[in-house]
């Protein structure tokens, strides 16, 4: 006992030391170690801060110090949306692409010059059944950094596809889900009009609820942008799945190949995608699964769009169908938009709509009245709803009324009021039975008059 007692006695000492350097720093640290949790405190109440909602209002919720409820107003700041990799996220290259110059165009978008340039003009054209993507020209560096960063519309000009001529090639991509069934009934549609069409090598695949996994979508996407032989894009059906190859697609690249992409739904992720990272004016149409044979207002407006490089002008209606005034105005933007859902989920993702004095564009399918609510009041609380110019209501289909009355109706009217914007609805855009050619990136004007009626015309051509 006496000598393992006399071991702990003996290992001690250092214990007593360390507390005497503990008292003798006491007076310096104390002051550090309160400024650093005043600090910490105030970081906590900034990182948890929040805007007012509806269930405050409920609870009492107000500023004691001021004595008013904490509501968000066009005052309150709103979160950047200039892009950034996500915290612990490896950035994913898309591999490099050829860069050549765009034939018939009179601009030239800032960027390395490339190796060489084929003439645009004269495209080859393939049979529907061809697999083989055309071999790029000429290899390129990599996309800088900086190419990445949002089109800048004011040094960085939109850039638009061609017309389609008798005899181009529609490429078919599959962007989010899969379609089962037979492709031949509405490949004969695209054929009738006078087009020829090339499948993507991916776009019958399956994995899962995707067609394909995000790496073979995106290298679809990719590949047709930069085959020369195929002068547009149309999606094959909408789903789920566009936004998760937006990490994988070459912009750059893109933007030297601009070419129409058409489709709606999910696929608004890669419209506003592209129209920020590439300045692609791309639009708002009816998918492949959806083009019938015979006369329909949505075929008409598709079959004229495409094959058009003058601007559409004022959008024609269905017979029967008029625009709404909510609130009255006038404005002058661009288009941009589509889908509520898809939009709400990309705020404060690097993809997410700037959309600062454009038209805003929304339609939604199958969502209750307090989700729709839910996802408005993400845009107004994250500044979008703030910065756009208008707001141009689409379809909302299968949106019926809750068990409290409140209608989707109700619910948009609120929004359009809050916002404070123009506002009319009624856009044939959408998920119903007729489904608009609108482009996104094009300049337009909304007018919503005080009698109720409204207009809105498309005053820039969306192709060259």
């Amino acid at each position: 006992m006496t000598k393992y007692g006399s071991k702990k006695r003996g290992g001690n000492w250092w214990l007593a030391a360390a507390a005497a350097l503990c008292l003798a720093a006491a007076p310096w640290t104390a002051p550090i170690t309160a400024a650093a949790a005043e600090a910490g405190a105030q970081q906590t109440e900034q990182t948890y801060s929040r805007p007012w909602t509806y269930d405050d209002e409920k609870a009492g919720g107000t500023d004691a110090a001021a004595g008013k409820l904490n509501l968000a107003t066009p005052d309150t700041p709103i979160v950047s949306s200039r892009p950034h990799p996500a915290p612990g996220r490896p950035r994913r290259r898309p591999a490099p692409r050829p860069r050549t110059e765009r034939g018939g165009q009179a601009e030239r978008p800032a960027g390395p010059t490339a190796a060489s340039a084929p003439d645009a003009t004269a495209p080859a054209v393939t049979s529907p059944a061809a697999p083989d993507v055309a071999a790029p020209a000429a290899a390129a560096p990599e996309p800088a950094e900086d190419a990445l960063a949002p089109a800048d519309a004011q040094s960085r000009p939109w850039v638009k596809g061609k017309a389609l001529q008798p005899g181009d090639t529609i490429g078919i991509i599959a962007p989010a889900s899969p379609l089962d069934g037979d492709l031949e009934p509405y490949l004969e549609v695209l054929h009738q009009l006078g087009y020829q069409t090339k499948l993507a090598p991916h776009a019958r695949a399956v994995d899962g609820y995707l067609a394909g996994t995000d790496e073979e979508r995106a290298q679809d996407i990719n590949d047709f942008f930069a085959d020369d032989t195929v002068q547009a894009l149309l999606c094959l059906r909408g789903g789920y799945g566009s936004a998760r190859t937006l990490d994988l697609l070459d912009y750059e690249a893109i933007r030297w190949h601009p070419k129409l992409l058409l489709g709606f739904s999910d696929v608004t992720a890669l419209q506003t995608a592209l129209g920020s990272r590439s300045g692609l004016v791309t639009v708002s149409s009816p998918f492949l699964s959806q083009l019938r044979a015979g006369a329909s207002y949505s075929l008409d407006l598709f079959r004229q769009g495409v094959a058009t490089n003058q601007p559409l002008g004022k959008l024609s209606l269905p017979a029967g169908r008029k625009l709404e005034t909510l609130q009255s105005g006038s404005a002058r933007g661009r288009l941009a938009g589509g889908n509520l859902s898809v939009l709400s989920s990309l705020v404060g993702t690097p993809y997410g709509l700037d959309g600062t004095d454009a038209i805003l564009v929304l339609e939604e399918v199958g969502e209750a009245p307090y989700r729709v609510d839910r996802m408005l009041n993400q845009l107004y609380q994250s500044g979008l709803l703030h910065r756009v110019a208008a707001i141009c209501y689409g379809d909302f289909v299968n949106c019926p009324a809750g068990p409290d009355g409140v209608t989707v109706d109700d619910v948009l009217l609120h929004y359009a009021v809050l916002s404070g914007k123009p506002a009319i609805k009624g856009l044939p855009v959408g998920h119903g039975g007729d489904n608009a050619f609108v482009p996104y990136g094009v300049l337009a004007t909304l007018q919503a008059n005080d009698d109720g009626t409204a207009s809105l015309t498309v005053t820039e051509s969306h192709a060259r």
